[in-house]
């Protein structure tokens, strides 16, 4: 009688422990996209980061995951053109789904400014582009009767970048 309790045990014992160990069926990926949220519109190429990009991992179940992107989600050649300045549309490959995005990189050094000298009556004096990290060489000082020049003021509108 011990024996066929201490069985029953045993079997209880394992069978709990197979329970526990167990998982319910896995889950099926059926769809990934793009996080939009972290896609920014244009990123500086310096800046870049792929893993800042996550995409979203959607189960049979409705349930979803955010996974960042890595080097071996892209091929060799979208790759290589994260490294460039441009507009790139880029395919990623996740467990055998497929989303492709479109990143606009820009190379900071390549960014140029038009700098506006303006009198008080709004009559331009002056249009200059100026590169990125360089001054702008300002006109000689207006005169006014009445009036003495003491510097330009800087109203910096940055809607006049200009990329090359």
């Amino acid at each position: 009688m011990r024996k066929v309790i201490l069985f029953l045990l045993i079997v209880v014992f394992l069978t709990g422990c197979e329970f526990l160990t167990s998982t319910p069926s896995d889950k099926k990926l059926v769809s990934i996209e793009v996080d939009s949220t972290t896609l920014a519109g244009e990123v500086e190429v310096h800046q870049f980061n792929l893993e800042d990009i996550h995409l979203v991992l959607t189960f049979d179940d409705a349930s979803t995951e955010h996974e960042s992107l890595t080097e071996d989600m892209i091929s060799s050649l979208d790759l290589a053109t994260l490294s460039e300045p441009g507009t790139h549309d880029i395919t990623v490959n996740y467990q055998a789904l497929v989303v492709t995005f479109t990143i606009t990189l820009y190379d900071i050094n390549d960014t140029h400014y038009v700098v506006q000298f303006v009198d008080y009556d709004g009559y331009t004096l002056k249009v200059e582009t100026v590169d990125y990290g360089l001054s702008a060489t300002p006109p000689s000082n207006p005169s006014r009767d009445g009036y003495t020049f003491t510097g330009w003021i800087s109203l910096i509108q940055t809607s006049l970048r200009k990329r090359s």
